[in-house]
């Protein structure tokens, strides 16, 4: 599968999740039941995404990694005490999912870059990283 174009990233915590039912086979995708209260990141550019799939003693595991800038002066990282979960937005409308109610969760890193000249470049990168059975997925509401 070739990665999209990510335009918007969201996040929420993972147990919001609960009422997203998963399909494991053919086409990896979730299905959202219920609202989910997702709060969009302030994203500079594209974000980055990468993926791999390895097999060993025939397990499959997946990781995925989102990377991407957001804006320090309109987002104050808030590091909430449960796992996360993202909702990202391709450029082509489609929308995919990376972590869902149950472990594995991604591990979220957050850096903050600031110039050390007056005006200079403010900006958070973001690093969420989820390595378990499931590719990313794609994600539809009901």
């Amino acid at each position: 599968m070739p990665l999209p174009h990510i335009i918007t990233v969201h996040w929420t915590e993972a147990y919001h999740l609960a009422d997203v039912v998963t399909q494991r086979y053919a086409r990896p995708s979730a299905l959202a039941l219920s609202p989910v209260p997702w709060r969009r990141l302030p994203i500079i550019g594209l974000a980055k995404l990468t993926a791999t799939e390895e097999e060993k003693d025939g397990t499959r595991t997946h990781t995925t990694t989102l990377t991407a800038t957001l804006c320090l002066t309109a987002f104050e990282p808030t590091r909430p005490l449960r796992p996360m979960a993202y909702k990202l937005t391709a450029a082509d409308g489609t929308e995919w999912l990376l972590g869902t109610c149950e472990p594995p969760f991604p591990l979220t890193t957050f850096a903050t870059t600031i110039s050390a000249k007056p005006g200079g470049e403010q900006a958070v990168q973001l690093e969420a990283r989820l390595t378990g059975p499931l590719p990313l997925l794609r994600y539809r509401t009901y």
